[in-house]
């Protein structure tokens, strides 16, 4: 209760006539503001008869009814001033003690009727139970109809509340001194003629005993009560700590304890005893560790903890939708779960989604305003993802907390799915979470999920999130090294060993070079090639030719031996860090011993560079081919069948390997640029692809007329003019027929022909 002014209803009655006056007429009853309107009007307040009384005194009236209020743990109707006789100002509501004093605060209580096991009589709230058949003489005898009485023997009429046992009093004083207890009425009298004054009971049901106020179970009942179970006989003299009535009868209530004794209304009011992790009341109230806890709500359960929801407790938890407590593992009538919990998983924390909602989930779950969703950091193929209203961003559940999500591949595009970190990491598989960023696990029964920006499996290179080819860092650095773009003349061809060497002789120790590409490495047990594709590039203007290649052993791997092949004997790790950190090995190689990519050339190579690797990587070999993957995939450039149905080339969108490379800067500003892209996973037809895209720009032939002419004894290629530039693009379920006209559209290609 606070000193807030409470509004009240004042009846209208024939006393009162004169505030009508100033107030507005109503037909029953009118809600005002009592010390405003003695304030504004002092006459008529004083006319009112106290009144003015109420409002002058109404601080220190309202401080005298909370403290008692409190005191007696009586708060469930408020305070109020008993005005001119009003009492608590209607006649549902009355003093917990008795009348209220005129002028005087009372503890104000709602007036609850009751006629359980009534059928006549009082219902304890100035209404009737029912009436008896008076026609047939029935009178109503504590709240039973009792039939007029054919015999001298008097019959007793049972109610249905029993009275607390209690055992008579062998002697009493003062002789004939009556007392109440529980319903029967008894005398101080000599009962069995011994000489000898004993309690003796003369009315086992006498209803008088019910209304002075001192010892009656059929007062505690017709209020709504039930008497605590075992207890003492109890007195309303007792206080308020000690009282053993529960329900709205003045002195205990809801929330009352009488030590695990809790008094609660779950349909009519009754005694619960609480035991370990037992819940009462529709799931509302906990008795946990010894004390009763309530599910966040405003019940006036004043000696109860009220704790907030998804407070976990012994093995429940507040739910905030129903204020009730649930189980922490199996929710009762509430899917709120993706998944059933697993070992060890219980609901125990306030989660909370992106739109400002929130739900109660285990730990490391998180809530989409709907549902509980399982922790995903270690599931990288479950695609599950949360928009919000407020974003159009996608979100993973990782540790608890929503994270931006971005969709991967790896790197054949057999997998789809999602990585710890959106921008620097790689998908490998759905294995292991555990063997994550660690590449070499790979070659194990535990293959990481994802690794990270800068590591590599094979000739798969992680950068950011995208797959790249080893091969085609080994080909950005043989640019950036004959100078791209400078106006220097050259051809850079990346194939398999056997298409890109043209010179198979050239050995070492009686080997030819050719044979250290064809041999197989191996790793727990895992085989797999000791070497990946081959990149050749021929400076036009000076002749001079290099050599580079990614290596899946250490160059100078005893077992391996291309070092000595090459005629490398110094050139072991140098503490390269990153895809574009070389070492001077020789005068004739360079080597990153961090991503073991190597570069030779017998004429010599030096190490001098003032542009970015990754800028290199982008103007030739990246852009080129995104160039074109654009003007296919928005229309702009539009490939059709023989018949004129247009083709789709949805494998464009997938992310580039760039293994198989051939770029000519040729004289005259002829520039050709091509990628052979295989076996590609299509998610849209739903079975692996291979692709051609071959470039041309600066060539004032028509290259289409050559390529029609060309490949239609073998199959026409689609070839389109776009700006003066020439595209050739096709894709096919099996390799073999691009495959043979890729080195003609490239390292073979001569349109004078």
């Amino acid at each position: 209760m606070d000193n807030r002014v409470k509004r009240v209803s004042v009846i209208l009655g024939m006393g009162l006539i004169a505030l009508m006056v100033t107030m507005p007429a109503v037909n029953a009853a009118v809600e005002f503001d009592l010390i405003g309107w003695c304030l504004a009007n002092p006459f008529w307040c004083a006319l009112a008869g106290g009144v003015a009384y109420y409002a002058s005194t109404l601080p220190a009236a309202n401080a005298q009814c909370q403290a008692t209020c409190l005191a007696a743990g009586d708060l469930g109707g408020g305070c109020a001033v008993n005005i001119l006789g009003f009492g608590c100002f209607s006649g549902n509501w009355r003093n917990a003690g008795g009348v209220c004093p005129l002028f005087t605060a009372c503890c104000c209580r709602p007036c609850v009727p009751n006629c359980a096991g009534k059928e006549c009589g009082d219902d304890g709230c100035g209404g009737s139970c029912g009436d008896c058949d008076t026609a047939a003489g029935e009178t109503c005898q504590n709240g039973v109809c009792v039939a007029p009485q054919t015999s001298t023997t008097t019959t007793t009429v049972t109610t249905p509340t029993t009275p607390p046992t209690t055992q008579p009093v062998d002697t009493c004083s003062p002789p004939g001194a009556t007392r109440c207890l529980g319903l029967a009425k008894q005398q101080c009298t000599d009962g069995n003629g011994d000489g000898a004054v004993e309690w003796v009971t003369t009315q086992p049901q006498a209803e008088e005993c019910c209304e002075d106020g001192d010892c009656s179970a059929s007062k505690c009942s017709q209020l709504g009560g039930a008497w605590l179970p075992g207890a003492p006989t109890p007195t309303f003299e007792q206080p308020p700590q000690g009282g053993y009535c529960c329900g709205d009868d003045g002195i205990n209530d809801l929330g009352w304890r009488f030590d695990n004794y809790l008094c609660v209304d779950d349909g009519g009011y009754r005694w619960v005893l609480g035991e370990n992790a037992t819940r009462y009341v529709g799931n509302r109230i906990l008795f946990c560790n010894g004390d009763f806890h309530i599910c966040y709500n405003e019940d006036p359960y004043y000696l109860v903890n009220v704790v907030d929801h998804c407070t976990n407790m012994c093995g429940y938890y507040c739910e905030p939708a129903f204020d009730k407590w649930l189980s922490d593992t199996q929710p009762e009538g509430l899917d709120i779960l993706s998944e059933p919990l697993g070992e060890g998983e219980r609901i125990d924390s306030k989660k909370y989604d992106l739109d400002g909602g929130y739900g109660c989930c285990p730990s490391m779950w998180c809530w989409n305003g709907a549902s509980c969703i399982e922790n995903q950091i270690d599931e990288s193929g479950n695609l599950y993802v949360y928009t919000p209203e407020s974003s159009s961003l996608d979100y993973r559940c990782q540790d608890g907390s929503w994270t931006e999500a971005e969709l991967v591949y790896n790197w054949d595009y057999t997998l789809k799915g999602y990585c710890p970190d959106k921008d620097a990491q790689c998908l490998v598989s759905y294995d292991n979470y555990t063997s994550n960023n660690q590449p070499e696990k790979y070659f194990s029964d535990e293959k990481p999920q994802c690794i990270s920006d800068g590591q590599w499996i094979l000739d798969y290179y992680c950068h950011g999130n995208e797959w790249v080819s080893r091969t085609s860092l080994v080909a950005t650095k043989m640019l950036e090294l004959v100078g791209a773009g400078t106006g220097t003349r050259f051809k850079l061809f990346c194939d398999s060993y056997d298409v890109a060497l043209n010179d198979y002789s050239y050995g070492v120790l009686g080997k030819p070079v050719a044979s250290y590409f064809e041999r197989n490495c191996e790793l727990n047990g895992y085989s797999f090639s000791c070497a990946n594709n081959v990149c050749v590039l021929q400076n036009l203007d000076t002749g001079e030719v290099m050599f580079g290649t990614s290596l899946n052993v250490d160059l100078f791997d005893s077992s391996y031996g291309l070092a000595q092949a090459l005629g490398l004997s110094n050139c072991g790790n140098l503490g390269s860090i990153g895809a574009w950190d070389y070492r001077q090995c020789t005068s004739d190689a360079i080597y990153n011993s961090d991503v073991k990519l190597i570069v030779f050339s017998k004429s010599g190579l030096a190490l001098s560079s003032t542009t970015s690797g990754w800028d290199v990587f982008t103007e030739f070999i990246a852009d080129p081919i995104q160039t074109v993957s654009e003007l296919v995939l928005t229309g702009q450039l539009q490939f059709r069948t023989i018949t004129g149905l247009p083709l789709r080339f949805d494998i464009l969108n997938t992310s580039k390997l760039f293994s198989k490379l051939y770029i000519a800067d040729l004289e005259d500003g002829k520039l050709v640029q091509g990628v052979f892209e295989e076996n590609r996973y299509d998610w849209e037809e739903e079975k692996p692809k291979y692709y051609l895209l071959v470039k041309y720009e600066g060539f004032p032939q028509d290259i289409c007329s050559f390529v029609n002419n060309y490949t239609i004894t073998f199959g026409r290629l689609n070839c389109e003019e776009h700006n003066g530039r020439y595209i050739v693009l096709d894709s096919r379920d099996m390799p073999s027929y691009l495959m043979e006209r890729w080195t003609d559209l490239t390292s073979k290609f001569n349109p004078s022909e």
